[in-house]
């Protein structure tokens, strides 16, 4: 499967990075924790195949926290 694409939603000033692939009758939200990226996560086979099968029967949700992954930064004050 290829990657799905990459979306950016806004909080305040910040751009929060979410992806949406897959179909079904339920949504699955992913909340991998402060490590993650959602795009890296594809270039592993293991979680490429992961994915791909949550995919096959929900739509999977998934995103960067801010300050982590493909999400803006938090601009230090």
């Amino acid at each position: 499967m290829n990657p799905p694409s990459t979306h950016y939603a806004r909080s305040g000033e910040l751009a929060i990075a979410y992806q949406v692939h897959g179909s079904g009758d339920n949504d699955l939200l992913l909340s991998v924790g402060s490590a993650s990226n959602i795009a890296t996560m594809w270039d592993l086979p293991e979680g490429a195949r992961l994915l791909d099968r949550l995919g096959q029967f929900a739509r999977v949700i998934r995103y960067d926290r801010r300050d982590s992954g493909l999400s803006d930064p938090i601009k230090a004050t």
